[in-house]
């Protein structure tokens, strides 16, 4: 079998194409969108632990500002940013319950409501099951009311709401 001159020729051409496509291949570069998206996942999450930092040391003048701040974000987090964010919004009241509620007013009601919808879902999540919401609402009220003996009149009352509305959205969620 003898090979012609075009047949050579054809086959250089060919060779030279793909060695020329695949020497002109660059690596996927990272849009400048995907960037923007890393990097405000990233800030988001580095916010919100600062935000939770901070208002663990915060004095009580800074604090309701910051509380309300990290609620701003509840539209915003989602996967492993939420889970911190409800279980820092479920843990906080629980744990210091005079900060958190000594800079709340009688107005403070709605705040109360979404602080509650975003606890409820750490409380949902803890149950387990359906049969167990009540189990763990209880606990959870339990732990919050034997703080309150000292509180005032009006204290209590925006503990009482609280958790009205957290055994409402807890519930909900299942």
């Amino acid at each position: 079998m003898q090979v012609k001159s075009y047949h050579i020729f054809i086959y250089l051409m060919v060779f030279v194409t793909v060695f020329t496509a695949c020497t002109n291949q660059k690596p996927k570069e990272t849009t400048i969108k995907e960037l923007v998206v890393i990097k405000n996942t990233d800030s988001l999450e580095q916010t919100i632990e600062n935000l939770i930092a901070s208002i663990s040391k915060a004095k009580q003048v800074e604090r309701q500002q910051m509380l309300f701040r990290f609620l701003s974000y509840k539209d915003q987090v989602d996967g492993s940013i939420a889970e911190e964010y409800c279980l820092f919004a479920a843990e906080y009241p629980k744990k210091n319950t005079t900060n958190f509620f000594e800079v709340l007013s009688s107005k403070d009601t709605d705040f109360l409501d979404v602080w509650a919808e975003v606890a409820s879902a750490e409380l949902a999540l803890n149950s387990g099951e359906k049969q167990n919401i009540k189990k763990e609402i209880t606990a959870y009220k339990t732990a919050l009311e034997v703080k309150t003996k000292v509180f005032s009149a009006s204290q209590v009352k925006l503990v009482k709401h609280y958790l009205e509305r957290l055994n409402y959205y807890t519930i909900k969620a299942f």
